[in-house]
Parts: structure tokens; sequence; C-alpha cells
């Protein structure tokens, strides 16, 4: 087929390209069909003609078939574009106050909104919730000094906006002043000294404004005012050595910091108020449990995860059936899943007694079952749902005991340690 076929009004090919449209996840067959009340043998063949025709037709999106469901992706061609596109919605859309505002956050972070004020000089509390709202900026946790105002951090999306492994990637300031007296300035202004010294000059504006105010002053437009009595103990950008936290990832958490989706964020288990700046390293499916790196160091997540250096990945999965040694010797060689290579994988049938096998099969072995470890070289997405899949073995339970050099030891689910 040159073309995408012209297709009828109430078709079901239709039906189905508006409910994929709509989803932000996979969507099985069976789903689907259950959605229009057509048969899941009518929907699987009308997934599988619609995912020809846009591959025949060579468009700018594919349908494919994901982790047991059905999904619009950008086509590989186009991969350049698109992340050129994605990546400029929010910096062509930020202000010059949101850009002011920003800059002070990354570079003073945690800071409190007084800390913003008192570096721009004006109410920054708009800008900010503005900010938060585009996903730049979080909450990083509360001063106790300063009676426990809240402390703002950037996201791990401010990151990839900008392009940073990580906050040792902000250009250093001093090299866009023009003179030697603008360098010492802005190596004051991002001293902790001088941030308290403004903080200080701004209370004593602060001062002033009630004085000439009287009863019409409003402790609530500076955002923070129960703070502003307390001392002010400055705090750095980064700890002078990088965090480095190993998390027990639940079942249900999406490998993200935050987000606007339905499910809740590994991010949140994470102890971003005691390491500021951390951001996971690799993800793990919704619905794979497991080691879940988060650090400060952008060097080692790029090491970790560059596809040149090969790390291995350790998983041990539930699967249907129990793979062959002729199965096991084919993820061993590599295979070709949907047009593409995998990279060679090596696997094993593991003892359901040993106990590395316990956090797949909690309540013992189902019948029909086997357990399989497998160790990748590669981090492609679904990457050991689908190798197991294409030597015949559907993957019901995955989790990952291993990243690296790292292993899952000594940690509870949804917790985490040094």
């Amino acid at each position: 087929m040159a073309n995408l076929e012209r297709l009828d009004d109430n078709s079901l090919k239709g039906a189905l390209e508006a409910l994929l449209l709509v989803s932000s996840e996979a969507v099985s067959a069976i789903d689907l069909a259950r959605a229009l009340g057509v048969s899941p043998g009518d929907a699987a063949a009308a997934l599988a003609d619609l995912a020809a025709e846009y591959s025949d037709a060579n468009r700018g999106i594919q349908l494919r078939e994901v982790a047991g469901g059905w999904r619009f992706f950008t086509h590989p061609a186009y991969h350049d574009q698109v992340a050129a596109y994605v990546l400029s919605w929010d910096k062509s859309r930020l202000s010059q106050a949101a850009l002011e505002t920003l800059a002070v956050i990354a570079y003073h972070q945690p800071v409190s909104r007084e800390g913003v004020r008192g570096v721009r000089g004006v109410n920054s509390d708009g800008v900010i919730s503005s900010l938060m709202e585009k996903g730049l900026v979080r909450e990083a946790g509360r001063d106790k000094q300063r009676g426990g105002a809240i402390l703002y951090g950037t996201t791990r999306a401010f990151l990839e906006r900008f392009g940073l492994r990580s906050l040792r990637e902000l250009p250093d300031l001093e090299e866009f002043a023009p003179d030697e007296e603008s360098r010492q300035f802005i190596r004051e202004r991002l001293s902790g000294r001088a941030i308290a010294s403004t903080l200080e000059e701004a209370d004593d504006d602060l001062e002033d404004e009630r004085e000439l105010l009287g009863d019409d002053y409003d402790e609530d437009d500076t955002g923070e005012a129960d703070a502003r009595d307390a001392a002010y103990e400055p705090v750095t950008l980064l700890a002078e050595e990088n965090a480095y936290v190993m998390l027990y990832k639940p079942r249900g958490y999406e490998s993200a910091m935050s987000g606007p989706g339905r499910r809740p964020y590994a991010g949140e288990l994470a102890p971003t108020d005691r390491y500021p700046g951390l951001f996971h390293v690799g993800r793990l499916d919704w619905d794979t449990t497991g080691l879940l790196l988060f650090t400060t160091d952008g060097e080692v997540g790029h090491a970790l995860t560059h596809p040149s250096h090969e790390v291995d990945k350790h998983y041990v999965a539930l699967v249907k059936g129990a793979p062959s040694r002729r199965e096991l010797e084919a993820l061993r060689r590599g295979l070709r899943i949907d047009k593409d290579v995998a990279a060679p994988a090596e696997g094993t049938v593991l003892d359901p007694d040993d106990p590395v096998c316990r956090p797949v099969i909690p309540e013992g072995l189902p019948y029909g079952c086997s357990v399989v470890g497998l160790t990748i070289h590669e981090g492609k997405k679904h990457e050991v749902k689908r190798l197991l899949g294409a030597v015949g073995h559907k993957v019901i339970r995955l989790h990952r005991d291993k990243f690296g050099p790292l292993v899952l030891s000594d940690v509870a689910p949804g917790a985490w340690r040094d």
C-alpha cells in the first residue's frame, strides 16, 4: 500500500486511531475492542493493518505494538527535528522576568521567595508559581532557620530543557562579565554572605514599607512574612561531594521526578530535600520493581546510561513457560525484533528457591511459569520484555537487582539508602 487507505465514516480503523490518539499509554487490543464493542480479533486485525499502512506509506508517525499494547510513535527518522522542537517549548515561552527568576533559583538553590526577591529587587511570587506550573522549578524543602520558609530548586526537566547533565554544567557567570569589578560583584552575589546581606537589606526595605503604609501594609504580599524575622543561614548550590542514592522502586511508580500523570512518581520517594538536584539515572517501567539510582553527578549518570559504555544490567523475570537451551542461546547471539537488532543478552533459568527470585514470586512459583535471570548491555525501552517475548515467553513480573557495579541489598520496597 503506497498510500494510507481512505476510511469510511464510522470505520473501525478510524475509531481505533481516534482512541489511540488521546491515550497517553499503550492500549491493548482487548481494551480497545471492549471500548468499541467489537471482538478482540477484529480489533487486533485492524490494528495490524493500520500499522502496515503507516509503515508502507513512510509517514511521520508509526503505529507499534509495545508492552502488550498499541501506541503511536514519531518516526525515528525525524528524531532530531522532534527533539529540537520539544526542547524549545518552555524556553521560547519564558518572559524576561521568568528567565531572571529561573537564573536566580538555578544559581542560588535551594532559595526562598524572599531570597529571590532580595536578588531581583521585586516580588517574584507570581513568576515562581508560573515556573512551577511549567515543571522547571520545584519545592526543595523548608528553611528551618527562617521560620520554615519554602525553599525552591530546579527540576530534572530544567536540566533536560537547557541541555545540562547536572547543575555543575551551569555556565560560569564570570565568563560573561566585562571587567574585574563586574566579576567581583558576581562572586559576592553568589556567595552565602552576599545572600545574607541582601536579605538583611530586603528586610530593611520591608520595614520602610511598613512605616509608609501603616495599617494598609499586607504581610501576605511577600508570601513569607512569618519567616522574615528569623536568622538566615546561607545554603550552597550543591554539596561539595555528589550524592548517590539507591532506591528500591515499588510497582506502580513512574520513573520520573514529577509530572501530571495518574501514577505516583519515584522521585517522590527520593530524598530531594536532603540532596537538592537529585535526578534518576535510567528508567524502569511503571510495573517493574527494583534498583533505581539517583544522583547529582551528571558524569556518573552519563557513564552508566550511554550505549557506548555497555553497562551490565541484571533483571529477574517471572515468565510464562521455561526457555529452552536453544532459546537462551538465541538471546546470547542477539535477536532481530521489529526490524531492530538487539544486542546479545545472557540468560539463565533460575532455581525458584534462590533468594534473588523472591521479588517476582513472593507467594511461590505459579504453575506453568519459570524465573529467568537476564543480563543486558543496552537500555532500549522495554528491552527485557521484548527479548523474552521474542523467544516466546511473556514477562509477568520484572525486577532489576543489579545496575553496573551496584547491587540492590538491604533496602525495602519504597525505601532508599546512600
